[in-house]
């Protein structure tokens, strides 16, 4: 099956070389070998870096700047078929968070506090749905989601796809435009259509205001099989540079063995734990079992009763790297876990 694949994939670079002319036929040229490359990535190992450089932000509710300390999160991944773990950290300690995605349920332990004696820690179990907010890797890395491609190509919004060249290198170039706003999507021929490049314009009419993701690098994790090396990412707005970022992929393993006690998390003793699928929370025991009584996971609270202060119309500032973290921590699984589920279906 790898030989198939990579011998699929070879092909696919080669006669797209010539550079297909019918709009059809580059649909599902750039799909194909798209989704093909992503096949062939059958486990991954690898650590993410993502590195905020410091500098001046402005907010969007008031316009005001203010100084931007650098920050650094790392993210540790492994993943083999359907069981993946992840270990989400703070550049200064002040946050890890622990995930694992086992056997249909989604197990999260978070720890709080810089020094270890003042350590707070909370866990939380969940069931598939939660996986639909949560971020991962091979997003970050350009692939969009496991099952499926990072563009809809049967959506009107999809206007053209064209030859190209991005700094030399030779693309298709997807365009879309969904009447509001509108994007392009590069693909890179010779590292079998991964990703090159990502725009989105939010407003159609405005070119100076973009949120973009860039492969600076590839690397041939195994034979004939790509991976991101650096993402640069960048937000405009009226063509000045609002935010930046650059996301590096160190130590990438693709299909090799992953130690399977990787693929174990328990919650220490004393931990408080919100259990979604049965609705309670619990303070765990020596092997994990509720010590104590349980109770009832409280209702969500009711925002729309909050007053905000003037001019954020029901809004509230976060941090886009705190999101970040506590996403990528409960992680990014859904993408993933569809995709290998997928593809045992097929191949059974």
């Amino acid at each position: 099956m790898r030989i198939q694949t990579l011998c699929c994939l070879s092909v696919i670079a080669l006669t797209s070389e010539a550079f297909a002319t019918d709009t059809e036929e580059l649909k599902a040229l750039c799909r194909n070998g798209h989704m093909q490359a992503r096949e062939a990535i059958r486990s991954l190992q690898c650590r993410c870096e993502i590195e905020v450089p410091a500098g001046r932000e402005q907010s969007p509710y008031d316009g005001r700047e203010t100084e931007r300390p650098a920050k650094r999160v790392v993210i540790q991944w492994w993943q083999s078929e359907d069981v993946i773990r992840s270990r989400v950290e703070y550049g200064d300690n002040s946050l890890s968070i622990d995930v694992l995605w086992k056997g249909g349920v989604l197990k999260t332990l978070r720890r709080q506090g810089v020094r270890p004696a003042d350590s707070r820690f909370s866990g939380q179990i969940d069931g598939e749905k939660a996986l639909e907010i949560m971020e991962s890797p091979w997003r970050l890395a350009l692939f969009g989601w496991p099952d499926k491609s990072p563009l809809k190509f049967d959506s009107p919004t999809l206007k053209s796809i064209e030859p190209g060249e991005f700094k030399g290198a030779k693309c298709y170039r997807a365009v879309s435009d969904w009447g509001s706003g509108g994007g392009e999507v590069w693909f890179d021929i010779r590292h079998n259509f991964l990703v090159r490049r990502r725009v989105t314009y939010p407003v159609a009419t405005d070119r100076q205001s973009s949120i973009s993701s860039e492969v600076l690098s590839f690397r041939e994790g195994s034979p004939g099989v790509f991976f991101p090396e650096s993402v640069e990412r960048k937000s405009t707005s009226g063509g000045k540079t609002t935010l930046q970022d650059r996301v590096n992929f160190k130590d990438v393993k693709i299909n090799t063995p992953i130690d399977p006690s990787v693929f174990q998390l328990a919650f220490p003793a004393g931990v408080k734990v919100a259990d979604t699928v049965k609705g309670v929370v619990y303070t765990t025991g020596p092997a994990e079992e509720p010590s104590g009584p349980t109770e009832p996971i409280p209702p969500p609270r009711d925002f729309s009763k909050v007053e905000y202060p003037t001019g954020m119309g029901g809004a509230w500032t976060v941090d886009r790297y705190a999101i970040l973290a506590a996403c990528v921590a409960g992680v990014a699984v859904v993408a993933a876990v569809v995709w290998f589920r997928s593809r045992k279906a097929r191949n059974a």
